[in-house]
């Protein structure tokens, strides 16, 4: 309620705080870095972003570097909670872990914890995960006892992300978004719930719930519109797409998808913009527009190469292997899957979830089409090469006599309607994995597992394992 209230009062006098800027970089750095510092709230929340992000630039470059400095330290922090909100975590990584450094050496709890928060998010948005969940073990008592409620609950919906994420404890992360949850609601905050129940979409992805995960970010993106800025109304809008996706429902999921792209576009967010057009990609061609899924991604590969961001050029090689695995260039898409791996492993990064899944799809599917032999030799070709020749290689564009040869699989065999990661299951079931084996090799929980199996023996119509088996077996899945 307040938010609403005094962000209408600041837009009127923006052009006063506008003024104000101008007049102390010119005469006090400090007092340029305090104000930036205290501005920084309105910015986020008032959807100026790019502004904001000129001014600590700006404020910072100013020579004077006054050692533990709460303006310099505070402008660090504003640089890079705004870097995060505009998906400019090069940049944010870099003010945040200053940030910290010198409110550490002020001696200020609060603001320490706060920035710590932003700067695990920002470790959970690399990819870089295990150091993320790190870092909230290390810092827990800090957090608890120092953050204020609004950063309470995002340390602990984004603590929680990382446990689901890292070790797979969906009991404890699930504990953790409850939490949050209850701080979010006991402080009334609508922007600390929309974020809580975006954790809580993660969650269920994971897990392979899609329908729960809609449903979670659906009552994210209700909170946000309550009072929350326009940018986190895009990001929602792209996880209610992302699920609605992942459900099959692509027409649905296009129009979270433009709506999502046009709101990113007007707000001049080029990183939102390409994870966008990245996942826009993928729903595009499977409504049978190949030319403007690879319209899409071009444009993200080329935000993405701009900002030097690996892991979101990693998803969008991803995209385009599964362009090419429906253009009927298996080989070709193997290739890039290939190196897409061993990419996120040179890194220490692992993509979003939504592309993880989308990988493991199309390796399904391409496994199918060329068998195992031509697969591991694709395979071994995509590992040696360099990101260039990579990315040449997702973007060469078959012939058209090329393109007419092999039509799109919709899924890998078509085997009784089981999806590709049912086949999955289905292939290490039969080559006589445990359920607990199973879950390890495909990184899900035994309960997923066990989801799975049920939705298999129900497709075939089989009672058991051993029916199941011989199902498999004779259909060369094993």
């Amino acid at each position: 309620a307040q938010r609403a209230e005094w962000i209408p009062r600041l837009e009127l006098e923006h052009d006063n705080l506008r003024a104000a800027l101008e007049w102390a970089c010119e005469r006090d750095v400090e007092v340029a870095r305090q104000l930036a510092a205290n501005l920084r709230w309105f910015w986020n929340f008032g959807d100026h972003l790019s502004e904001a992000f000129a001014w600590y630039t700006r404020v910072l470059a100013l020579s004077e570097r006054a050692t533990r400095s709460r303006g310099l330290a505070g402008a660090f922090l504003g640089m890079g909670q705004i870097a995060n909100s505009s998906v400019m975590y090069t940049e944010g990584r870099a003010a945040l872990e200053q940030s910290s450094d010198l409110w550490r050496k002020l001696g200020d709890q609060r603001m320490l914890a706060e920035s710590l928060v932003y700067e695990a998010h920002t470790l959970l948005s690399f990819g870089q995960n295990a150091a993320a969940l790190e870092m909230f073990g290390n810092h827990e008592t800090v957090f608890r006892e120092s953050a204020a409620p609004f950063f309470l609950a995002l340390m602990l919906s984004a603590w929680g992300r990382a446990l689901a994420e890292v070790v797979h404890d969906y009991a404890a992360a699930k504990a953790l978004y409850d939490e949050s949850i209850a701080v979010g609601l006991a402080s009334k905050d609508p922007v600390s719930l929309a974020r809580s129940f975006q954790c809580l979409g993660y969650w269920a992805t994971a897990q392979e719930d899609f329908e729960a995960a809609r449903r979670y970010y659906l009552e994210g993106l209700s909170w946000c519109r309550q009072g929350g800025p326009r940018w986190l109304v895009a990001v929602l809008l792209r996880y209610v797409a992302d699920a609605t996706a992942l459900q099959g429902d692509n027409a649905q999921a296009l129009q979270s998808y433009d709506e999502a792209l046009a709101m990113s576009r007007a707000l001049g967010n080029q990183l939102n913009v390409a994870k966008v057009t990245c996942l826009l990609g993928y729903v595009v061609m499977r409504l049978g527009d190949a030319e403007r899924a690879a319209s899409h991604l071009a444009e993200c590969l080329t935000i993405y190469r701009e900002r030097n961001y690996p892991v979101g050029i990693a998803e969008c090689l991803t995209a385009y292997a599964a362009l090419r695995c429906v253009q009927g260039q298996a080989q070709q898409a193997v290739r890039v899957l290939a190196h897409v791996e061993a990419l996120c492993r040179s890194i220490e990064s692992v993509m979003w979830q939504s592309h993880r899944i989308e990988h493991a799809r199309s390796v399904t599917a391409t496994r199918a089409l060329l068998g195992a032999d031509a697969f591991e030799a694709a395979w071994v070709e995509g590992c040696a090469m360099t990101m260039e020749k990579a990315i040449a290689e997702a973007q060469r564009e078959p012939s058209v006599g090329q393109r007419a040869a092999v039509a799109p699989p919709s899924s890998p065999h078509n085997l009784a309607g089981l999806s590709a990661r049912e086949i999955d299951v289905l292939r290490l079931l039969a080559a006589g994995l445990t359920n607990h084996q199973i879950a390890a090799r495909l990184v899900l929980s035994t309960y997923t597992v066990q989801a799975h199996l049920r939705s298999v023996y129900s497709k075939l119509g089989v009672a058991n394992r051993s029916a199941a088996t011989r199902y498999a077996t004779d259909h060369d899945l094993v």
